[in-house]
């Protein structure tokens, strides 16, 4: 085995990745080694490093086997939710920080990095997010991690949230949906069983409308999950192809509720329900698209343009079970691999530490206040209506008194058997 001495020289553990033939990589040539021989080669690096005098590195060497430690995220914390603003008389009033890019932790990378891993929303086409993988609580997991950022990246009130879940009571209690309830304190939150989602979709579909109407782009943020989309059979009719009525609400939200700051996030065990549930483009109506295991290649290729995550999880590699691909469809053959933060709800910083302080400051009910908004438009509307109709009454007087004393002077002019009725004339 050759040491590595030299700048254009480099390693692969065998465990950790597989071994590079030298024309696919023009930086590096890769050598596979034993932990044994990786370990001597690692200390006499870090011993020429210290006798050169190189700085320390901020990148960290993630361990691919341990979990992803939540608390020494440092960079989700620190951020300002909230600025407070003091004016000359020393009384405090205070502004919500606004986003053009929304960062949504899932966890640590699976390589050297200086940070945990994000992904950012934008308010542009496709900015939804596509979350499948056939075990149901991995892929549950992740979605409460995206839970967490949001409630990490805005104030309370700033958001409306809204889980459409079509598995059954037991299934959700199972994955811990219960536990959400506490959002509502803070955020306008429902959480909508199979049983009452039509009227709720329906909602959130005229709250779309109204801002498309009013070309409303700067509205509060809305995301709406919908869990379990393999089950969710009133989405398409089962005779054909076609999508039901609420299938198209789906749709609509997808296809253009981006430039009205809408978010969808969709959660299925397969991909390739989009095809049967929307239709066979459904796929790229999501640019972030988050993937576990799924037992399948050709569902791999599907969601990913590679297979992939056909075979992410080996028995052999527990740790495996819990390793997700993420891929941003704007970037053609970028990949990245990640771990979530596990039980990231059952733990004590799920909610920042200073959630409360700031809780009463805003109105929480988003939906209720832009419905509240519609009401003033159409009563602006109907008192606008009310001055036409006066000013129309007006202007029909003065033409009745115009006519009036037309037919007197036509009177006055004519023989009494030359006289014009008013009706001929």
């Amino acid at each position: 085995m050759k040491l590595v001495n030299t700048v254009g020289d480099g390693v692969i553990n065998y465990r950790l990745g597989v071994k590079l033939e030298e024309k696919d990589n023009e930086f590096f040539k890769a050598y596979l080694l034993e932990n044994e021989d990786l370990e001597k080669i690692l200390i006499d690096l870090k011993n020429q490093s210290d006798s050169l005098g190189f700085k320390e590195n901020d990148l960290v060497v993630y361990d691919n086997l341990a979990e992803a430690k939540f608390e020494e995220n440092n960079e989700i914390t620190k951020q300002n939710r909230v600025i407070e603003i003091v004016d000359e008389g020393n009384k405090k009033t205070y502004k919500p920080t606004s986003f053009k890019k929304i960062p949504i932790w899932l966890g640590e990378p699976t390589i050297i990095s200086a940070n945990h891993f994000k992904i950012e929303l934008e308010r542009n086409f496709n900015e939804n997010i596509l979350l499948s993988g056939i075990y149901k609580d991995v892929s549950i997991n992740a979605l409460y991690n995206i839970f967490n950022s949001l409630i990490y990246a805005f104030a309370p009130g700033e958001i409306a949230i809204r889980i459409f879940s079509f598995l059954d009571n037991e299934e959700n209690t199972e994955l811990n949906f219960p536990l959400l309830d506490k959002i509502s304190n803070y955020f306008d939150y429902k959480f909508i069983e199979n049983s009452d989602f039509k009227s709720e979709l329906e909602a959130i579909n005229q709250e779309l409308i109204e801002r498309q109407r009013t070309n409303n782009i700067h509205s509060k943020r809305v995301f709406n999950f919908f869990i379990g989309l393999e089950k969710a059979r009133e989405l398409y009719k089962e005779d054909s192809y076609s999508t039901s009525k609420y299938g198209d609400i789906v749709k609509n939200i997808l296809e253009n509720g981006n430039a009205f700051n809408f978010h969808t996030i969709c959660e299925m065990r397969v991909p390739s329900v989009l095809n049967k549930i929307l239709n066979s483009n459904a796929i790229n109506l999501f640019k972030h698209r988050i993937v576990f295991h799924l037992g399948n290649s050709d569902e791999s290729l599907f969601a990913l343009e590679n297979r992939m995550a056909g075979t992410l999880y080996k028995k052999d590699e527990p740790h495996s079970l819990n390793r997700g691909i993420y891929y941003n469809a704007d970037f053609e053959g970028s990949y990245h691999k990640f771990k979530p933060y596990l039980n990231l709800v059952n733990n004590e910083l799920f909610y920042p530490n200073d959630i409360d302080l700031y809780s009463d400051f805003f109105e929480i009910e988003v939906i209720k206040s832009i419905n509240e908004d519609s009401k003033e438009i159409e009563n602006d509307n109907s008192e606008i209506q009310l001055n036409k109709n006066q000013e129309s009454s007006e202007n029909n007087d003065i033409n009745l008194l115009s006519l009036n004393k037309i037919k007197d002077e036509l009177e006055s002019l004519a023989d009494d058997d030359e006289i014009i009725d008013i009706d001929d004339f």
